[in-house]
């Protein structure tokens, strides 16, 4: 976005999810430094091919994005970002912290697939599981999970619940074309069916 955030100019962002809402293809969201709590952050609009939403940390920091101050263990339903239209997609999310949440993503949409997203340089610890594809949700198609790092989770979900596994009923449910590489997990507990 073109629009200048800085100080009391009157037009900074109060939230992310204040700038979500008017982001459009093309349109790249730097965060600052310091702890965002918001909870379920839903982007408004899809990106296109060849001009995704990005919401990345400005410059070389890393901001820090949760759902609560302190690790939380309660309803799996609460996330850092919520991907829950039909649909929806082209958007890179990069140079994050996301902590204290249920996810931090949750890919959720009721008929059509979310397609089309890249997680890059990511840290996300602290949840029960950092990336999860609902399993009564038609899946993801084209995910991209790059030099990040996923650990301590609290739940049995795994580093990455995607509901894969041929022993679990649901398996699959759609989804095709995930890519996880130099990617790290450690300390995450997971179910032999659920995840990794």
């Amino acid at each position: 976005l073109t629009r200048q955030c800085i100080g009391t100019d009157g037009l900074k962002f109060d939230t992310i999810q204040e700038a979500v809402n008017v982001a459009q293809a093309g349109d790249t969201i730097l965060i600052r430094d310091g702890i965002y709590t918001e909870e379920s952050i839903t982007i408004a609009n899809n990106g296109q091919v060849g001009s995704p939403i990005t919401i990345s940390g400005y410059g070389s920091e890393k901001p820090i994005l949760q759902n609560f101050p302190e690790p939380w263990d309660g309803n799996g339903n609460k996330a850092i970002f919520l991907l829950n239209r039909d649909g929806q997609g082209n958007y890179i999310f990069k140079q994050l912290i996301m902590r204290n949440s249920g996810f931090g993503f949750h890919f959720f949409s009721p008929t059509l697939r979310v397609h089309d997203i890249k997680i890059e340089n990511i840290e996300m610890y602290n949840h029960l599981a950092g990336i999860r594809i609902n399993p009564d949700s038609p899946g993801v198609e084209r995910l991209y999970v790059l030099n990040s790092i996923v650990h301590d989770t609290r739940g049995d979900q795994g580093g990455f619940d995607f509901k894969v596994n041929r022993l679990d009923y649901r398996a699959g449910k759609g989804s095709r074309d995930i890519i996880i590489r130099n990617t790290k997990t450690y300390n995450n507990i997971h179910q032999q069916a659920s995840g990794f």
